[in-house]
C-alpha cells in the first residue's frame, strides 16, 4: 500500500514538471479582448502615491469607510497591531541607550593573569 501511494505521488510529483511543447497556445476567451467596465477605468485612472496612508478613501465609498472606521472601534486586535506599527514612527517605544566597556588584563601585577573586568559607562 505505500509503495502505490509512493508511486502515485512520485508520478504526480514529476508529471507537473512536463514543459509543453513548443506549439502550445494557452487559452484564451475571446470576450477578454474588449471587456470594459466602469470601475476598471477608474481604478485605472487612479494615482495612488505611495506612502499614502488614506489609500483607503481614494474609492469614495462611504460604506467602505463606515466599516473600516467600525473595525477600528471595535477589533482589538487591530488596534494593538496599529498601535505597534505606529509607535516606532511617533517616537514611543522605549530606547535603550548606553554602552558597556570589557577590559581584559593580562599580566598585571597584583591582578590575577587573564581576569576580566567590566565596567559600564553612562
Amino acid at each position: 500500500m505505500r509503495f502505490r501511494s509512493a508511486l502515485l505521488l512520485a508520478t504526480c510529483v514529476l508529471g507537473s514538471c512536463i514543459r509543453p511543447g513548443p506549439d502550445f497556445q494557452s487559452l484564451r476567451e475571446p470576450w477578454i479582448d474588449h471587456w470594459d467596465n466602469e470601475m476598471l477605468a477608474q481604478t485605472s485612472a487612479m494615482h495612488v502615491q505611495p506612502g499614502n496612508r488614506q489609500w483607503r478613501t481614494q474609492p469614495g465609498d462611504p460604506l467602505l469607510d463606515r466599516l473600516i472606521a467600525y473595525a477600528d472601534a471595535h477589533n482589538p486586535d487591530l488596534r494593538i497591531r496599529k498601535v505597534r506599527m505606529e509607535a516606532p514612527v511617533v517616537g514611543v517605544a522605549p530606547e535603550v541607550a548606553g554602552r558597556a566597556i570589557q577590559v581584559e588584563v593580562r599580566n598585571n601585577k597584583g591582578v590575577d593573569a587573564g581576569q576580566l573586568l567590566f565596567e559600564l559607562a553612562p
